[in-house]
This record gives structure tokens, sequence and C-alpha cells, in this order.
């Protein structure tokens, strides 16, 4: 004689005899279930589904994309075409799958599709250059862990980005791992940036579930489908957010790289994975728990600084929400760890960039000052970044992507509120959320607002994505199917402007709750990130030179002047440069580079005022690459602090370019064909 539990699936033998019969549980083959218990949707034995099916798209996606980088090279029509499809194959089946109520679709299959879009949209940004680091802030860390590799020190100054020695976390850890494994800092800093990406997604997918799924720490039974819903619902809200994260606008590229928020941020999530999970076990566990804790915390503050920052701001409102809601609501859950964090981590912050990095306040000033004017009587609207004027698919999806968000979230944190406000972590949540709207604002009123915004949706769609994707799974139970509105008897007899109000919220969430709807509105989401997001249009695929292009500006030419300096001047010598070759002099070259002299090369004649600005900035050594009068800079300048940015028309001419050699006392050391080196010592001395 057997049973089966509606609520588990478990299949139970009776075995008759006299008094109590004896019960022996017997669980369904694994992989499968039986029939009552598939009926009753539960995920008995858990499985990898169709996961290995899926893995195969998103590798087709990767391969479609690495052909439209190929293209790209050979400037051959069709990449884009490529590209937009390998990209929508990798995330959409994904997507379509994650947000199945199929009870064959269990927490392994989930997970495992979380890792699997993780792992193909960083080999996206990997195949974009597998064999050297070309973006600005990748070859400023680079620099910072060759110096560490090569002095045995920390603290090296690195004149391309005075900051990066003064948050070593990252380079300490690549520079570690190339000492043991004998390979190049470029191998292991690829290696490190893409398992920090896995342990992020892996961190995000843990703390949404937790978040999400109190019937997933509690064990509590529902009867028939209600069961399955509860048992999946964790995992369901858990795995969208997660995809729903990748959709933020730097996520898939500049998120990626070799740079320190890479590993800060993955560090940041796992502290709070760790908050986010209930005291439970001995106290000898929980104080084991609250050691990793601690210890993640201090390396997120010496990694990243605007890590650390986010980090206290979480802790700190996490910490607030605990104190209310205990002082307000009887069965509130006690816990001190959000206040004991916080506490720590504001504690870490004033040793660290008290004692050691003590650049962090001048750094951030400016970003500062620009929050600060955001509104004021200087502010200025937001500039493109490109002289090319953005394409309309472009501009399209990066807006539509904005809409979608900006008019989606707030009625999901209405929801995510009224449904767990008694959970400290799901509070936290939805009240960093609404961030969002002032993060967009800082976007579009601002002429920083791209770049400031692009930064700080870093931190602020994790809580976005969580609660964008609550929404969207209570809207998936809630819809039925076709739209309907609710019974007139459901109305409260307030008025007609009440009935009208939830009629329209119900055929909201019906439309909304369609499968193929929410599948869409993600795509739009996840195509504006990457059109709003990096590298931007006129790179997106790979290909020749161009002018101030960041990445695509990164050629053997420039990197051999570089090198040439370090070899036959040595380092720490005072350059002028352009844009790219700035980064380069200072990464590959090992020099010390100067931003703010761009007139003395806009100038058609080098005279007195010239020789005072060299002089005032200390510089030696001029590089000229005369390829700045061939184009327009693709990124809105030509130098680091350039007074024309944004407002080229034409590109500078190469007599202005060429001045330098009809000056007496001005020498010509270097001459690759495009890149000339100018020594200006002797001229400046006479002029002293």
């Amino acid at each position: 004689m057997t049973s089966t539990d509606a609520a588990t699936g478990v299949v139970t033998e009776h075995s008759p005899g006299p008094g109590r019969g004896h019960r022996r549980p017997r669980r369904p083959p694994r992989g499968g279930g039986t029939e009552q218990g598939k009926r009753a949707g539960t995920d008995v034995a858990p499985t990898w589904g169709r996961l290995p099916q899926f893995l195969l798209v998103m590798a087709a996606g990767v391969l479609l994309v690495a052909l439209a980088y190929r293209r790209g090279w050979e400037q051959s029509p069709g990449g884009d075409a490529l590209y937009w499809v390998g990209e929508l194959l990798i995330f959409l089946p994904a997507t379509g799958r994650m947000i199945s109520r199929s009870p064959a679709v269990g927490r392994r299959e989930r997970l495992g599709l979380v890792l699997g879009v993780t792992a193909a949209l960083y080999a996206v940004k990997y195949l974009y250059s597998p064999l050297a680091f070309k973006f600005p802030d990748e070859l400023q860390h680079w620099r910072s862990a060759t110096d560490i590799l090569t002095t045995h020190h920390l603290f090296t100054p690195n004149a391309s980005l005075p900051i990066s020695p003064q948050f070593p976390g990252l380079e300490e850890l690549t520079t570690a791992l190339s000492s043991l494994t004998g390979l190049s800092v470029v191998t292991v800093g690829l290696l490190v940036a893409g398992l920090a990406r896995l342990l992020l997604m892996l961190g995000l997918f843990e703390l949404f579930r937790r978040v999400a799924g109190p019937e997933a720490r509690t064990g509590r039974r529902r009867q028939g489908s209600a069961a399955a819903n509860g048992r999946q619902g964790p995992e369901r809200v858990a795995g969208f957010a997660a995809l729903l994260y990748a959709t933020s606008m730097h996520f898939q590229s500049f998120d990626a790289m070799f740079i320190y928020q890479a590993l800060a941020i993955p560090l940041a999530v796992v502290v709070l994975v760790l908050l986010a999970r209930a005291p439970d076990g001995t106290p000898r566990a929980n104080r084991a728990r609250m050691g990793i804790a601690l210890v993640l915390t201090a390396a997120a503050v010496v990694t990243h600084h605007v890590t650390g920052f986010a980090l206290l701001a979480v802790l700190a409102l996490w910490a607030v929400v605990q104190w209310a809601g205990a002082r307000r609501t009887p069965d509130w859950p006690r816990d001190r760890r959000p206040m004991l964090l916080a506490g720590a981590c504001a504690a870490f912050l004033l040793l660290w960039d008290g004692l050691v990095a003590t650049d962090t306040v001048g750094y951030l000033t400016p970003m500062l000052d620009t929050f600060r004017d955001l509104f004021g009587a200087g502010a200025q609207p937001a500039a493109g970044a490109a002289a090319t004027p953005v394409p309309l698919f472009d501009q399209l999806t990066s807006y539509g992507a904005v809409a979608v968000v900006a008019l989606l979230l707030a009625p999901a944190a209405w929801h995510v509120w009224r449904a767990q406000r008694h959970r400290p972590a799901a509070v936290v949540l939805t009240l960093a959320s609404l961030s969002y709207y002032l993060v967009l604002g800082v976007r579009l009123a601002s002429s920083d607002g791209p770049e400031l915004a692009g930064r700080a949706f870093t931190y602020v769609y994790l809580p976005v994505a969580y609660v964008l994707a609550a929404g969207a799974m209570a809207a998936l139970a809630r819809s039925g199917g076709r739209p309907a509105a609710p019974a007139l008897g459901e109305w409260e007899p307030a008025g007609v402007a009440v009935g009208r109000a939830r009629r329209t919220g119900a055929w909201a969430a019906a439309v909304l709750g369609r499968p193929a709807v929410v599948v869409m509105l993600t795509a739009v989401v996840f195509v504006g990130g990457i059109t709003s997001g990096w590298p931007p249009f006129w790179e997106r695929l790979p290909g020749p030179y161009k002018v101030s292009a960041f990445e695509r500006s990164v050629e053997p030419e420039g990197i051999a002047a570089a090198q040439w300096t370090l070899a036959h001047l040595g380092p720490g010598n005072r350059f002028a440069a352009d844009f790219t070759n700035y980064t380069l002099l200072g990464t590959y070259g090992d020099q010390d580079v100067v931003r703010n002299v761009a007139d003395v090369y806009y100038s058609p004649v080098f005279g007195p005022a010239q020789v005072t600005q060299l002089a005032d900035a200390g510089v030696q050594y001029l590089l000229v690459d005369l390829r700045l009068s061939t184009q327009l800079p693709a990124g809105g300048s030509y130098f680091p602090d350039d007074p024309q940015q944004d407002r080229h028309t034409t590109p500078i001419p190469r007599r202005d370019l060429t001045k330098f050699n009809s000056v007496p006392g001005i020498d010509r050391i270097y001459d690759g064909g495009d890149i000339v080196i100018y020594d200006v010592q002797e001229v400046l001395d006479a002029a002293q």
C-alpha cells in the first residue's frame, strides 16, 4: 500500500501488520518522479534539465559574435547583424526558460542558466581582445600589477592612475597567482576577471533566493500546485533577477574588465549573502560566518574606493531598517549583525582612506562636485561622447530600456513592499531600488551624466533587478492568460475612480504577466543596456585604428613608441601626449605623463605662451601623433584634458602638429612615421 505527499512528491510504502504499520519512505528514481508528483508541480530530484541544449545555443551565439568581430576587422558588411543575433541567442532563450513555470526547471538548471549566460557574455568580451589589455583602465591596472612584480612592494606610484596603487586588492591577487603559476599578468588578469564574474552572479543568485523565498528556509509545505509555486518561486525570482542584472549598461564589458571593481563588487555581494542568511546552527558557526563577513568587508574596502562606500551605504540602510522594524513590529526579527557590519565597514574606510589611500578624497571630489552642481546654475545638458552622430537604433533602444525600467520599477517596488515588508532584506532592496530615479536624473541633466550614471548603475541595478524580477514573477503568477477585468463585486464602493484604477491595474498585470511580453521587455532592456553602455557604437566591433577611440586606438605603433621611451630614456620622464599615447606612455612606457597642455598642440605657433605652459607642467618630452590631423576624435576629445571636447568640427591641421620641427632647441629624438617624439628640455632651460 502506497501514498504520495502532494507537497513533496515523496512516495511512502505502508506495510500491513498489527498495531502501527511499518513505514518506509521511497523516493522516485533520480531525474524523474511519479506522475502524481509531476502533476503536483514538484521538482523532486534536482537535475540539469535542458541546460546542455541551452548551453549549445549560447555557444552558437558566441560563435556568431566571433564571426561579427572578424567582419569588423575585415571591414566587411553584415557584422552588426551577426553581432546582435549572437547576443540575443545568448540571452533570450535562457530568459524564456528561466521564467518558465514548468516543474521540470529546477534550481540546478536555473543556476546553470545564470552561470552559462555569464560565461558566454564574458567570452564575448574576451574575444574582443584575447591577447592584450586595450582599455585605458585595464592598462593602468596592468601597470600597477607589473610594478608589484618588478619591485616586490605595494604602493609603487602609477602616474597614469595614481589612485590605483592605493587600492591593490586586485593587483595583489593577480600577481600572487602569476608568481605561483608562471603565467603572465594578462593571462592571470583575464582569468581573475572571469572568475570574479562567476562569483558575482553566483552570489547574486543566492542573495536574491534568500530574499525572495522564506519557504526555501522554513520548509513550509502547501498543497497541490501552490506547493510547486512556493518551492520554485525563490529560484525563479533569483534566476530572473540575476539575468536582469546582466542587462545593466556596464555589465557585459566595462565591469568585466581587469579593473578593481570587478573583484570588489563580488566580495561585497558575498557579504550581503552572509547577512541575508538568518542566524542558525550553533553559535560557533554563526560567529564563523560573521568573521568571514568582516574579512570580506575589509577586502572590498581595500580593493575599490566606490565599492567600499556603496557597501557602507547598504549596510547602514540595513541597520536602520532593522532598528526601525524592531521598534514598530513586535515579531520583527532581532538582528545586530547589520549594525556591527556597518560600524566595521565605516572603521575600515576611515583607517584605510585616512592612513593609506590618502588621495581618495581628492580623486572623488570632481565626481561629488558634479552631483552638487547637478541642478544648479552651472549645470549643462548631457552631451554625446562621440564626434559621430549616434545611430537611430542606438538612441531608440537606449531610451526604450530606460523607459521600460522607469515605468515598471515603481509598481514593482510597491508590490514587493506589500508582499515582503516584514522581511528586512526585501525592505532594504526595495528602498535602495528607488535610487534609480536619482541616478536617471543625473544621466539626463548633467554633461557628465552618462558616464557618472553608468558607473552608478553598476550598484543601483542590483536592487532594481530584484524588484523588477519579483514584480514580473508576481504578474506571471497572477495572469491566467487572457486579460480580464476583475468582478464588479471586488471593487470598493469608493467611487468610479477607484474601480477604474483597479480595473486598469488588473488589465496591466494580465498583459505584463504573459511570458512573451516579459521576454520582449527583457530583450528591450538587454539591447538598450548594450547600446547605452560600453563599448560605444563606433567600436562595438573591433577594427582598424581610429583616433581617440579607446580600444581601437591601441595598436603596435603606439605600443612600440612607448616601449622605446622606457628602453632608451628610462622611466619617470615628464611627457605630454594625446589621449591614447598618454595611456600607452604611462603604462607600457612607465613615464610620468601630464594632462593639461592641449593648447600647446592646438596653437599654430610655438611661442612664449607655449613655453610657459610646458615649463609650468614640467614637461621634458612631447609626443606628437600626426594621425590626429586625419580624423575627428571618436571619443570627442584629442587630449586627456581637452578644452575643445565635443566641439571639434575638423581635425587638427597638420601644420599645427609639425610646427615643432622648425623651433631652435627642440630635438626630434624619435620618428616612427606617424609618431614623433621631441626633446624640449633645452628650449625650456633657455627660457628660464
